[in-house]
């Protein structure tokens, strides 16, 4: 695990002229500005080189799914199940991701800021260069993840849990770490605010005078 300001995310890069196209299924979408609404699908989605905004995913479920190369911005996911999904270099701002499932996806070079992420489950995926800014992440699961460089920044963790996952070098030092669930076998390492020392210690059973 590198440290916090140790590596790099490589951003989506994306044709400055992009083609309107409506949000659809069952075929590739490349290099299109995507708008549109799904709601109760069982399929899949294939998005790349593109930008989508406004537009909403949701109670759907569509595993094998790839989005490469994409800038998403107020999208809502929630209750949609990604399993084993390709997710690389996306730029997601401002979406809603309550209850989303990325059960096993791999998960590359993506950026979160200001989103909502209650109840997201990244258990067992393959996560690797991202970061999540100003987001809430309460009772999300990142448990029995592999995680190569992941960076926090004023995230909210209440009842998020990281379980059977190394927490060296990863920084919560700018997040609310109150209430999150811990390994206490996979703490060596874990960089956290004062404050966040004394939630863990509390958790721990230490009693700090």
């Amino acid at each position: 695990m590198l440290s916090k300001s140790s590596f790099k995310i490589i951003s989506p890069n994306i044709k400055s002229s992009l083609e309107d196209s409506t949000l659809s299924t069952y075929y590739d979408i490349e290099e299109k500005c995507i708008t549109g609404d799904l709601t109760n699908i069982n399929d899949y989605v294939d998005i790349k080189d593109s930008i989508m905004k406004n537009s909403s995913i949701i109670d759907s479920v569509l595993e094998n799914s790839s989005l490469v190369n994409v800038i998403i911005s107020n999208c809502d996911f929630s209750n949609t199940n990604f399993g084993s999904s390709t997710i690389h270099r996306i730029k997601f701002k401002n979406c809603k991701f309550i209850g989303t499932d990325f059960n096993t996806c791999s998960v590359m070079d993506v950026s979160f800021e200001d989103c909502l992420m209650e109840y997201t489950n990244f258990n067992y995926s393959k996560i690797r260069n991202i970061e999540i800014i100003n987001s809430k992440l309460n009772y999300a699961s990142f448990n029995y993840s592999n995680i190569k460089n992941i960076r926090f920044d004023k995230d909210s963790f209440e009842g998020t849990e990281f379980l059977r996952v190394p927490l060296k070098d990863i920084d919560f030092s700018t997040s609310d770490i109150e209430g999150i669930k811990l390994d206490s076998n996979e703490l060596r390492g874990i960089i956290v605010s004062y404050e966040g020392a004394i939630y863990l210690a509390r958790t721990l059973g230490i009693i700090i005078k």
